[in-house]
């Protein structure tokens, strides 16, 4: 017979959880979770703030590029403007593929420079790509101070690319430059100094009027201007000052509004002073504006001295000149410089009938009488011939 036990398990129960203990928990999660935030967020927030910086840097060094790009464009712009007023001719493509690599700015312009290299959109390194786009065409201006005159247009095109050396960043700029020949025949009156109208009896100008400088127009008699009038500089309507000859005088009338400070027209020649094209050519040495001069381009060269008048065609071959021509015993006063000036005066008319105008068109005088002031007149000239007659005039100024 066998004898049940019966055992006991004796079990302690844990702890009561309190209240306390489980605010206190759930504070300590809480708090991990907004540390975790906080981290993030300022994680985040240094993050942007370093792409921002770099963005910034970024920026920057592409607008620095930009100015670099500009500068080299403006390099190609200047020599070709140069070449123009040196040569009087529109550069050719070999002249713009010499300035494409000459005309880099460099390390001796600024130090900024060297940071960066020039490339052309094909690759080649220390090149501005330029290039004479088109061809010469002669075109009507529809735009400008110049409207409705025709210009032989030139246009080229410069592309300046830059990379900065360290930080691989590019910039490029494109130009469009247009050389404009004016042809001068366009305008009636043309001058490059100040150009008066005082006195005189009435008169109309029928053709486009420009000059260079100031304009000084106090007629005394009714001024008309039909067509346009350009100045580079100012319009005054009294005479020029230190002129006290013009004692009263009128407004003229335009026709069309003046426009003044308008860009310069350029005379294509090499020199600053355009009287050098109707002086007489050096005796000696080299004459830089040869091409352009006047003497020798003219088909008759007449020259008159104390001793007599010699007339040459442009071969040099001596012309034989009548009385009935020219003649050089005539005077007449100039009454605003109180003084007598010494004529001589060209039959135009005669001349025509005696076969002696140049083929070409072109009439050089040159009166270098040293008693007094001296002048050209052409007289008779109602007919002149197919060709047409331009007459140059040697500036000689007498001493006193």
């Amino acid at each position: 017979m066998s004898a049940d036990k019966a055992h006991c398990h004796c079990f302690s129960p844990p702890p009561p959880v309190t209240r306390t203990n489980a605010i206190r928990g759930s504070v300590l999660v809480v708090a991990l979770m907004f540390t975790a935030i906080a981290c993030f967020v300022l994680g985040s927030v240094l993050i942007a703030a370093a792409n921002h910086a770099d963005l910034v840097d970024r920026q920057n060094e592409f607008i620095s590029a930009t100015y670099i790009a500009e500068a080299g464009q403006e390099r190609m712009y200047a020599a070709i403007n140069k070449h123009l007023k040196d040569t009087g001719q529109a550069p050719n493509q070999s002249h713009i593929d010499t300035f494409s690599t000459s005309e880099i700015p460099n390390a001796s312009d600024h130090a900024k420079f060297d940071k960066y290299t020039f490339i052309t959109p094909e690759g080649q390194e220390n090149k501005i790509k330029s290039l004479k786009s088109g061809s010469s065409v002669l075109q009507t201006l529809t735009s400008g101070p110049y409207a409705g005159l025709y210009a032989l247009i030139t246009p080229y095109q410069v592309v300046s690319r830059t990379r900065h050396n360290n930080k691989h960043v590019w910039a490029a700029v494109q130009c469009d430059v247009q050389i404009q020949h004016i042809p001068i025949f366009q305008f009636a009156i043309f001058y490059n100094m100040d150009m008066e109208i005082e006195n005189g009896p009435v008169m109309s100008v029928n053709g486009r009027v420009h000059g260079n400088a100031n304009g000084y127009y106090a007629p005394g008699s009714i001024l008309t201007f039909q067509d346009r009038v350009t100045l580079v500089q100012d319009l005054y309507h009294n005479p020029k000052p230190g002129d006290t000859h013009q004692t009263s005088w009128i407004t003229p009338t335009y026709n069309t509004d003046p426009i003044t400070h308008t860009s310069t027209l350029n005379m294509p020649i090499a020199t600053t002073d355009y009287h050098d094209l109707t002086e007489l050519p050096p005796e000696h040495g080299n004459d830089p504006i040869e091409t352009d001069r006047l003497y020798n381009k003219a088909g008759l060269r007449i020259e008159v001295t104390t001793t007599g008048i010699s007339a040459t065609d442009a071969s040099g071959n001596a012309v034989t000149l009548s009385s009935s021509l020219i003649s050089t015993n005539k005077n007449l006063y100039n009454y605003r410089e109180a003084r007598t000036v010494k004529i001589t005066e060209l039959n135009i008319g005669a001349m025509l009938s005696a076969g002696v105008l140049p083929a070409n068109g072109i009439l050089y005088v040159a009166d270098t009488r040293t008693s007094g002031q001296t002048a050209v007149r052409l007289v008779n000239g109602a007919v002149i011939p197919s060709q047409g007659l331009s007459a140059a005039n040697h500036k000689f100024v007498p001493s006193f």
